[in-house]
């Protein structure tokens, strides 16, 4: 039987490449593979079902004969509005629903859990789950999972994503068109949105109108289904750092120097909703995914992972936070507010207590340099190695930020120990767990220093209890833009085993 697989027309990178010629060899340890222009060519001696080339990662087409279907993943990125031969489509389905800073292509998804050898209707754990990337792929090839993390707005983004996949999306689309054309004046009261804490700090980051926009259709959704409300917030909130009085192009708080956008934002929230919809009607035409199937829930990993799930997790994929984390409280502050999940006054706590924050609260700072001078005897040698030779190469010359750099690497280490613990005790025998993470980046006295993340990890995983299998190094995309002097251009994927 000799059928064709094609390949994407874009051009790949060289780990997905490598993930999809595993993923061949792995599935069809008996057939012939040999390379041809746009693909593969798989010689087999029997027959073989067409579901199990359907769910191949990066081949986009297969070819049997006269007959031609497309994949899953081809069907995926092509359901997209904006799918292009040129490049790869990451914004299918629900993921373009929210801008999410750090967040990995969800091709990784598959690629890595097939990587790992994990079978479908396996049930995943992500504990940090971000903006719902794992999730949403789980749902899309068949997988069970649950995500976790302590940022509210990444549980919020990361559950709406996935129930989105069930929207009806005429009556969406008739709704929003609905609340367009009555007109602005009959959306938004007259008077002010008032006086309150909360109110008062919007006032301060959003203009007037936006704002009273803003709180009248928040208002508005509270007599629709949850689905549908949740979704109008999302994407009103996705809006709210470009309409805002904070830089849109920096992550942390600063005031606007750009010049704000010249589309009114009811016309730019209706651009949107329409591009959302369009996506997930694709993603809909494909099949009725189990929206059921995966959810997130507002857990700190660091304390326990047990009650998640009764039966335990087959496998655990996740991109963790480097050392010195993105600012993801000061990124989305403003809708953290304006959604109520958050007060102004636990900006501050919220943002220190992020695993790889570089934020300390009140006496936090002392409390952990003190931990770090009597107690890392319950971290491997490598990494107290580095933090002594981080620590010995500070200069009265470096700012306070740097002079953070060692207690900062101590804090982030313990907190990943405590994960790795907690997350060995919810984990079948056998179970994989894949860590997607790059390396760091500092200067310390004036000598640049590399910190080899990856392999740190992989030496407290084991010291942990976990069996290291191995360190398989992806190169990601160039990154461009304000913080492309900081940007890690390659990652690794660590795979462990209980």
């Amino acid at each position: 039987m000799q059928i064709k697989l094609i390949k994407f027309p874009y051009k790949y990178m060289e780990y997905e490449n490598v993930l999809l010629e595993r993923q061949l060899s792995d599935r069809f340890p008996q057939a012939q593979l040999r390379p041809i222009t746009n693909g593969y060519e798989l010689l087999l001696d029997s027959p073989i079902e067409e579901c199990a080339l359907k769910d191949i990662s990066y081949i986009c087409q297969v070819e049997i004969g006269d007959k031609h279907f497309l994949t899953l993943q081809g069907e995926l990125e092509f359901s997209s509005p904006n799918a292009s031969d040129r490049r790869q489509g990451t914004r299918y389905s629900t993921h373009g629903l929210h801008e999410y800073k750090g967040k990995y292509n969800p091709q990784i998804v598959k690629g890595a859990l097939d990587f790992m050898g994990v079978q479908e209707g396996s049930l995943i754990l992500d504990p940090f789950c971000g903006s719902g990337t794992t999730m949403v792929e789980c749902v899309h090839h068949g997988y069970r999972s649950i995500g976790i993390d302590i940022n509210p707005m990444a549980v919020f983004i990361s559950n709406t994503k996935i129930r989105s996949l069930g929207l009806n999306t005429d009556y969406v689309k008739k709704l929003v068109d609905g609340i367009i054309d009555a007109g602005v004046e009959n959306i938004i009261p007259e008077t002010s949105v008032g006086e309150s804490t909360r109110i008062n700090y919007l006032k301060r980051w959003i203009p007037i109108e936006t704002l009273n926009t803003l709180e009248g259709l928040k208002t508005l959704s509270v007599n629709e289904e949850p689905d549908v409300a949740n979704f109008l917030k999302l994407t009103l909130s996705d809006l709210i750092r470009d309409y805002s009085y904070q830089e849109p192009f920096d992550l942390r708080i600063r005031k606007r120097i750009s010049p704000f956008p010249t589309t009114p934002f009811l016309d730019a929230w209706k651009n949107n909703i329409q591009k959302y919809l369009e996506s997930i009607k694709g993603a809909q035409a494909i099949r009725r995914f189990d929206i059921n199937s995966g959810c997130a829930k507002l857990c700190d990993v660091r304390s326990s992972c047990l009650g998640l799930s009764e039966s335990g997790f087959d496998a655990i994929l996740t991109s963790p936070p480097y050392a010195t984390a993105l600012p993801y409280i000061d990124t989305q502050r403003i809708s953290l507010v304006w959604l109520d999940y958050c007060s102004p006054e636990e900006i501050m706590s919220l943002e220190s207590s992020l695993i790889g924050s570089r934020e300390f609260v009140s006496n936090e700072k002392k409390k952990w340099l003190t931990e770090m001078r009597n107690g890392r005897v319950s971290l491997p040698r490598e990494i107290n190695d580095l933090i002594d030779e981080l620590s010995a190469g500070l200069q009265t010359s470096d700012g306070f930020r740097k002079q953070a750099v060692p207690i900062l690497l101590y804090r982030y280490f313990a907190d990943m120990k405590s994960m790795f613990v907690n997350t060995l005790t919810v984990t079948h025998k056998g179970g994989k767990f894949g860590l997607i993470v790059g390396n760091n980046k500092t200067t310390i006295g004036g000598t640049k220093y590399l910190i080899d993340t990856p392999q740190l990890l992989s030496i407290l995983a084991k010291d942990c209890g976990w069996n290291v299998d191995e360190l398989f190094q992806l190169q990601t995309y160039k990154r461009y833009g304000i913080n492309s002097k900081n940007a890690i251009n390659s990652e690794t994927l660590i795979v462990l085993h209980k």
